[in-house]
This record gives C-alpha cells, sequence and structure tokens, in this order.
C-alpha cells in the first residue's frame, strides 16, 4: 500500500471528511513534510482549489487532531495528541509513521475490478467513477422540482453521459418514470430528414421506453403541424397516462444543430415543453434534462430558446485529487510526481487519464514510455489523436483555426463558431473571448501535422 493510499484509509477509519480530509492528506503527505503552513495553504488552493485562509486552515487540523487523539471512544488514537502545546504535526507524523511500519492497521481490501476499456460511460456500479457531490447532490434535487429542465455542458468524453445515466437512476429510484435518448447513437440519418420524422422518431422510442405500444398512425393528425401533434402526443400518451413525474433524458442534443432547416424548431418547441411546465399542472409532471457539448452555433431567439433557462451545469476535467484517487482506485500506488507528470501530458481530461490507467494497469507499459510515445500512431492514444485529425482534415474552417491556436504561444482569437466547436471535441479551451490548446498532448500532436 502506497503512503497515499494510507493516509486516505485512516481518514476514512477515522471519519475525516470534506475540507478537513483535504487539508490532512496535503500536510502529511511525504513530499511536503518540509513545508510552512503558508506553502500548504498555497497547495490547496492551486491544487484542490480550495479557497481557505490561515485562520479557517488551522481550525480544520484541531478537528483532525481532534478526531485522531486517543480517547475512550476511539483507544486506537494518537496518544500524543491530548495536550495544548506545540509540534501536534510531528508528533501525529511519527504515530502515523508507526502505524504504516506496522502494515496490519486496516484490512487489506479487496481487490478491484479489471478495469475495462473507457469507450463508453461508466457504469452505475463502476468503482471507477469520481463522484463530484456538490454538482451532483444539487442536481439529483433539482431534477425532483416541477417542470425542471437541466443543461449539462462538457467537450467529447469529459463524462455527461455518465453524469445523465446517474441523474435518472436518482429520480427511479425517487418514484419517477425515465427516458434516455443519444441523439448520436440511437437516432439514424434518416431520423433527421425532417422534423416531423425527427418527432416522430421521439414519440416511438419514448413509447418503447415505457413499454407503450406506440400510436402514432392512429393520432398524429395530418392537418396539424408536427410540433403540435408531438405536444400533443406527449400530453395524452405519457404525461397524462403515467400519472407521476417523467424525466427526458436528451443525450448529446446539440446533433441537431447541424440540420439548419429545423433545428430552431425543434428547440424551439423544447422550450415550450418547459413553458408549459412552469403553468398547466400536468405539465409540471415533465422534467427535461440535456447534454451538448457546444453551445449552438444557430441562431435562436433567446426568449424561445431552452438554452436560456433552467440549470446549466458545466462538468469540468478532473482536479489533481481526482486523479490521485484514480490512480489509488487502480492500485498503481503513485505519488504526487507521476500524477503530475501524466498531468502535464493530458491535463484532467477524463477519458485520456483513464486510457492511461487502463494500459499502466494492465503493467504492458510504464509512464515512461506511455509519455515518451504519447504522439506517435504506435503509442497508446494513437487511433484517438488519428480520429481528430481525419475530423479536421474533413473540417477544413476547423483544421485553419486549430492551426492558428498553435501557432502561437498564447491565447488566440478566433470566431465564436470555430471556438466552440474546437472546443466541444476538446481540442481547446475558452478562455474569456480567446482559446488555448487544451493539453500538451494535442499540442505536440497537432502542431507538425496541420
Amino acid at each position: 500500500m502506497s503512503w497515499n493510499s494510507f493516509l486516505r484509509d485512516i481518514a476514512d477509519r477515522y471519519q475525516l471528511s470534506g475540507i478537513e480530509r483535504d487539508i490532512f492528506i496535503e500536510r502529511f503527505n511525504e513530499y511536503n513534510y518540509e513545508k510552512t503552513e503558508t506553502e500548504i495553504i498555497a497547495d490547496l488552493h492551486r491544487n484542490l482549489r480550495l479557497d481557505i485562509d490561515e485562520t479557517a486552515y488551522k481550525k480544520q487540523l484541531r478537528i483532525v487532531y481532534e478526531k485522531l487523539i486517543q480517547s475512550k471512544e476511539n483507544p486506537e488514537g494518537c496518544p500524543d495528541l491530548d495536550y495544548k502545546g506545540p509540534n501536534k504535526y510531528k508528533k501525529l507524523l511519527a504515530w502515523l509513521e508507526a502505524k504504516y511500519e506496522q502494515g496490519s492497521v486496516l484490512e487489506t481490501p479487496e481487490p478491484l475490478p479489471k478495469p475495462q476499456y473507457p469507450n463508453i460511460a461508466e457504469p452505475l456500479n463502476s468503482p471507477f467513477y469520481i463522484e463530484r457531490p456538490a454538482i451532483e447532490n444539487h442536481l439529483y434535487e433539482q431534477v425532483l422540482q416541477p417542470g425542471s429542465l437541466i443543461r449539462i455542458k462538457a467537450a467529447n468524453q469529459i463524462g455527461k453521459t455518465s453524469l445523465l445515466i446517474r441523474i435518472l437512476d436518482r429520480a427511479a429510484a425517487n418514484s419517477c418514470q425515465t427516458v434516455r435518448l443519444n441523439f448520436w447513437e440511437d437516432a439514424k440519418p434518416n431520423d433527421f430528414e425532417s422534423l416531423d420524422k425527427l418527432l416522430r422518431w421521439l414519440c416511438v422510442n419514448i413509447s418503447r421506453q415505457l413499454h407503450f405500444k406506440p400510436q402514432l398512425d392512429a393520432d398524429w393528425d395530418e392537418n396539424l403541424d408536427s410540433k403540435t401533434n408531438c405536444t400533443a402526443y406527449l400530453q395524452t400518451h405519457f404525461l397524462s397516462a403515467i400519472n407521476s413525474p417523467l424525466i427526458l433524458g436528451l443525450d448529446e442534443i446539440d446533433r441537431i444543430f447541424h440540420y439548419l432547416n429545423f433545428a430552431d424548431d425543434f428547440l424551439y418547441l423544447l422550450r415550450e415543453w418547459y413553458e408549459k411546465s412552469q403553468q398547466i399542472p400536468i405539465w409540471k409532471n415533465l422534467r427535461l434534462v440535456l447534454t451538448y457539448s457546444t453551445e449552438p452555433y444557430i441562431r435562436l431567439e433567446s426568449e424561445k430558446s431552452p438554452f436560456a433557462v433552467g440549470l446549466e451545469t458545466k462538468i469540468s476535467e478532473f482536479t489533481v485529487k481526482e486523479v490521485q484517487t484514480l490512480a489509488d482506485l487502480h492500485n498503481l500506488c503513485w505519488q504526487p510526481k507521476e500524477v503530475k507528470q501524466l498531468m502535464a501530458m493530458v491535463g484532467g481530461h477524463p477519458y485520456l487519464v483513464r486510457l492511461a490507467f487502463y494500459h499502466l494497469t494492465r503493467q504492458k507499459i510504464s509512464l515512461e514510455q506511455l509519455l515518451s510515445e504519447a504522439i506517435s500512431r504506435s503509442g497508446i492514444y494513437g487511433e484517438h489523436l488519428k480520429y481528430l485529425l481525419d475530423y479536421l482534415d474533413d473540417h477544413p474552417e476547423l483544421r485553419a483555426g486549430m492551426r492558428k491556436v498553435l501557432k502561437s504561444e498564447k491565447s488566440v482569437q478566433l470566431d465564436i463558431t470555430r471556438a466552440n466547436k474546437l472546443e466541444a471535441l476538446g481540442l481547446v479551451k475558452i478562455q474569456g473571448s480567446k482559446v488555448i490548446p487544451s493539453c500538451q498532448l494535442y499540442r505536440e500532436y497537432f502542431r507538425d501535422r496541420l
């Protein structure tokens, strides 16, 4: 067991949580023994995004000492903390080192299942899903609110679908009916031939997931427009029939942006449903969860757009702490040095990090070899990088935009449409009105190929 894994087990054993847990693990990290408290506070701010001052830091550290002190309730705790003098840090460190050397302080954990190749969303039972309670708990509450609309935005392969299936699972556990439709995986190109075909596809697939027999032939009135038909069908066959909240999870909805002849009508329809859910009792049972990778690059009137209402959540990349947690989950026994080496190449991009851990866990490649071969065709990222290169070759305007980004060591200005599309691919990060490459891997690979 690595020292960091040991610290995490101690934190679990003595019920350290939240900020106190973060401070405990950072303060007693073996690379931080000689650091001052000011340096530790700076590390917490930089690595874990904790906005904490010295007073709050010391208060949380006192809580740590109180939880680890030996007492009647905690006879196995540290016996040298029961005084008000200095050097509590050193005394607790000595106790921790003695416990670590004993090697039997904690039960040996059961071996983790072998990681699966990370080309799909993390299943509900996956031990490798990194929870972000501050985000998830808020969304779990929001989806249960009448007429709610949740918008989840993140670049490709950052974790939108993994989060969506957990929101729907929580809703189902609270007596809601749930439907998840992925606009890239579930819909075929001919489903996008017209707005009418798309809305029929939507109704048929909602029916099937709710175990209803589709009745579009009888109830789709040719004298009415398709939006009116779809709205009436939704109310009659779903909202009125199930008499319980219905959660529609529309995944990767930005595919609709490509269909300029009717994309705005479809999106305006979603806004109409939201407006109904704010006013009409039976429509309050409808809740929408939309995921997408980019802002719409079609013109939408804000008063009709579903992207101007509801709760927007942006999923960020993994932090240093979260990458370290994943390393521990993969039994890699990494120290902060290795975490920083990997993140210097791929940042906190969830897919790139998970792909690295998948190959490292199989023990067929070392971290040094992985990093040295990162941009080569034979490296673990070769297939992923080739796919992105082919995509840019097929879209000259994006290729030109990415080339402009790579020519500069500083952030550059791009028109908003190209910036959004490159961000959706995960290739760039938008900082204010300018963009930069999202990680060193992409900078090095595309610099010589575009």
